[in-house]
Order: C-alpha cells, then structure tokens, then sequence
C-alpha cells in the first residue's frame, strides 16, 4: 500500500514531469531549427537537439521521491514501525504538535484494581462475575483489569468457561463505558456519568475509577492503576523537541495530571469523549498545524482518522484503532515512533538531495547545450549518472541509525515507573473520593 500511494513530494514531481517533458521536446526543436534556419551548421545544432533530448529525461527526477519514501518504509519497518503511505512518511517530518492518549500510550495498559468499594459495605461476588463477564466483551485494559480482579476475588465463578455465554445486546458506550444483558441482568461497567452518579472532582484522587450498576444501581466503584510506561518520559522529551505536546484523554484531570507530573511540561485536555478528541485534532489543523495522534483505542479512531498521521500502538491496540491509523508500533515502544519520525525527517532530507542532484546535473548541460560545447557522451554520462546517484541516495535509510539518546528520567519519573513482575511493589495511596 506504501509504495502504491504517492507522497506530496512525489505527486508534485510526477506533475512536474507532465509538462517538463513536452516542454523539452519543444525546446529540442527550436535548438535544431532555429539556428539551421538562421544558417547555422545544422549538424552541430543536431547534435545539440539531441543532447537537450537525452538531459530531458526524467528518470532522476520522478525517482528521486518514490526510492527514498519506500526504503524509509522498509528501514521503519525493520524496526518493528508499520507506515502505510507516502504520504506518512512526509507528514511524519513535518508533525508540529503531538495528541496522545493516556492509557495504554503512555501508560502500560496493565491496569489492575487496587482498592474495591460496595454499596452493600462487603463484597458481591455475584455482582462481580457478571461485571467480569460483560467486560469479557471489551478491549480496554480497564476490562482487562476488573477481569482480573474478578478471577481473584470469585475464582470458582469466574474460572467457569461458559462466562460470558449470556452476554445479549453488548454495547460501547463512547467515552462512557460498556453495557450489556448478562443472565437477564442489566449490567453497566464504566464512569461514574454512566452509572448516574454526579461526582466532583479531586485533583488529589490521582487513580482511575469505575464503577458497576445492576439494574441500574450502582453496586461498587473499583480504583484502578495502570503504571507509566519505562520509556514514556524519554520519548515524550524526544517528541518536544519537534513538536508540542498535548495528552487528550477520556480519563479524569486527576489521574491525567499524575501522569503528566511524571512526564516533560505537556498539556492535558482530560474527560474527553471521542468526538471531543476528534475536535481537538480538527482545531490545531485549523490553525495550519501538522498533527500527529497516538491511541490504541476505540474512543480513539475517530481522533486517528482526522490526524494528518494516525499512530496505533499495534501490540496492544484494537482493530479498529490500527485500521483507522496511517502508522502502527507493533512493539507498543513510544522510542521506535521517535526513531521513525527521525527517520522520516531523514529521508524528507534525502528527497531534497535527489531533487537537487538530478536537476543539477541536468541544467549543467543544458547550459553547456546553448553554450555549444555539450557532446552526446556528456548527456548520456550525466543522465546515468544522476539516476545512479539519486538511487543510491534514496536507499540511505536501509542503513540509517538514529542517535543514540541518553535517559532523561527524573527523580518524579522513577518514582512513577513500576515493574509489574514484582509483587512487592506498592500502589499509590488510595484516593479520597465520596462515597457511593
């Protein structure tokens, strides 16, 4: 699909191309014609008719794109990066401000719940495995986490394998969270908004809540915490250092703060629902910015559509979301999108070279043409030669490594990095929240 597609560049050279070629057979006639006409030796301005023909070759020209976008595509995915157009790879090089999602981008989507508060005051196993059980349906790596905890806290139900058999009418409430029927119930698993309940917010309450409704009561909030990404803080500061950088999340400002706080200076847009993404893309790009947005989710899609580059982070994403993409990190590694952005920059570089190059020793000659010391050798050495160079040129990112960049963690950074193998590690506090 990459090498089908065509970048800016590449389009803008293949126009180019489309009159410079008629143009020179033109000009080829007028170089014979006029000066033999005139008097002139009419086989000296042959030769020179000729020459101007053979420089008019395109070769170098409509290659000089096309060679070095397809080897940054292959260089790119070398290191686990898939770009699927052209026009990726020349977005990529020219990104000014950067959207980001929370969970599972910057954070490691392995959440797990830390604390559990029932409106009955103890645990309801059967309210959990039917909230296990809808949450079998969903992607999220909130689901995934209330799955979990639902295996821990009712094991006998939530081993049985015909879980989540009963599940009817499964829905993905944007932003909200999901709903279904499950055993005749009617269950809800998300925001406290889709559970009814009117919560204010608490900058000190730095984890994510979620809350599960039976029959439209809310029956328990679960506080859960996903653990920043090793390589979030060095790749957000690489990414500073070409754009500026914003955190769009669905999430509340408390937790999206937290993470913040463990991050270079970014801005955060927090609460958002998938169209309140979508409109944060739409309303930087109104205002001539080149924009990049990272996700992995559904509430993502419509936001990497609308992006000038779409990245899903592939490992750990949802179909959806890497369809809906330009760009998927298929390692879920912030650092290899970096690399390939370098890399795009590189090879946008590149392109300029080539144009350089291939019109360079073009118009050499035509100048020696109405100077009237060009030969045909001269045209047909300059013409091979400029496809040579501008080939060899372009296949450049096959090779290419970018600089090694030194750990910039902090202090604040360390302090939010957590290894998920080790059980000793302890979660944040819990939060003051109201009670349900």
């Amino acid at each position: 699909e990459a090498q089908a597609s065509s970048s800016p560049t590449q389009a803008l050279i293949t126009r180019f191309a489309t009159y410079f070629t008629p143009t020179a057979l033109v000009a080829a006639v007028v170089v014979f014609a006029a000066p033999t006409l005139a008097g002139g030796d009419s086989n000296v301005w042959l030769r020179n008719a000729l020459v101007l023909l053979v420089v008019a070759c395109p070769c170098a020209l409509v290659a000089a794109a096309p060679i070095a976008i397809v080897s940054s595509v292959a260089a790119a995915a070398k290191r686990g990066v898939l770009i699927k157009s052209g026009d990726a790879v020349e977005a990529l090089a020219t990104v000014s401000v950067v959207c980001t999602d929370k969970t599972g981008t910057l954070t490691q989507g392995r959440c797990r719940v830390v604390e559990a508060s029932w409106t009955a005051g103890v645990e309801d196993p059967a309210a959990l495995r039917l909230a296990a059980a809808l949450e079998t349906r969903s992607s999220h790596p909130l689901a995934t986490a209330v799955v979990n905890y639902a295996m821990g806290g009712c094991a006998a139900e939530a081993a049985d394998e015909k879980l989540t058999d009963d599940v009817v009418d499964f829905r993905t409430l944007g932003g909200l969270g999901v709903a279904a029927t499950v055993d005749g119930r009617a269950v809800a698993v998300g925001s406290a908004a889709l559970v009814g309940l009117e919560l204010y917010d608490d900058d000190s309450d730095t984890t994510t809540r979620v809350y599960i409704s039976i029959d439209g009561a809310p029956v328990a909030r679960l506080t859960v915490y996903d653990p920043i990404r090793d390589e979030a803080y060095d790749a957000v500061a690489r990414l500073k250092k070409r754009a500026d950088v914003v955190i769009v999340t669905g999430d509340r400002p408390g937790p999206a703060r937290f993470v913040a706080a463990g991050l270079p200076s970014v801005a955060v847009k927090a609460g958002l629902k998938p169209n309140d993404k979508f409109d944060v893309v739409r309303s930087a790009q109104a205002d001539g910015k080149v924009v990049l947005m990272i996700g992995d989710g559904v509430n993502d899609a419509p936001a990497l559509a609308a992006a000038d580059v779409g990245v899903a982070m592939g490992a750990g994403g949802t179909a959806l979301a890497v369809d809906a993409a330009d760009v998927a990190v298929m390692n879920d590694d912030l650092g290899k999108l970096c690399d390939a952005i370098d890399l795009a920059v590189f090879a946008r570089t590149l392109i300029a070279e080539n144009i350089g190059l291939a019109l360079g020793l073009k118009l050499a000659v035509v100048a020696a043409v109405f100077a009237d010391v060009a030969t045909l050798w001269m045209a047909v050495l300059a013409d091979v030669l400029s496809l040579l160079v501008v080939i060899a040129n372009g296949l450049r990112p096959l090779s290419y490594y970018p600089a090694v960049v030194p750990k910039l963690g902090s202090t604040a950074d360390d302090d939010l990095r957590h290894d998920d193998d080790d059980d000793d590690l302890e979660a944040p506090p819990p939060p003051i929240v109201p009670t349900l």
